[in-house]
């Protein structure tokens, strides 16, 4: 009965109702978004470091298995052609890790 006296009290009422819904409905969906967009990155990053660490590994054992053992010194030749950006310290865990006969 007091907004069929005051027109101008319903439209900002059911103005500000509706933005509200709106940005409500908004933030979950965004939120839906957000998850799915991190969940397949995610997934992705994952994949790309197992990928790389299985070449890795396996690199090392080929080159492991040529009969003279790999020292530390061609490992990062090898690495500093494959990853140029590598750097001498990144290459040296990789080596530490990979290597398996210490």
């Amino acid at each position: 009965p007091a907004l069929h006296h005051n027109q101008g009290l319903c439209l900002v009422y059911f103005l500000s109702y509706f933005m509200f819904v709106v940005w409500m409905i908004m933030s979950l969906f965004l939120a839906i978004v957000f998850k799915n967009y991190k969940d397949i990155h995610t997934y992705k990053v994952v994949k790309a470091h197992v990928s790389e660490r299985r070449s890795l590994l396996t690199a090392f054992l080929i080159l492991q298995d040529t009969g003279a053992p790999l020292d530390c010194f061609m490992w990062r030749q090898l690495v500093r052609r494959v990853r140029p950006n590598c750097s001498h310290d990144a290459a040296k865990v990789l080596f530490d890790v990979l290597d398996v006969d210490k």
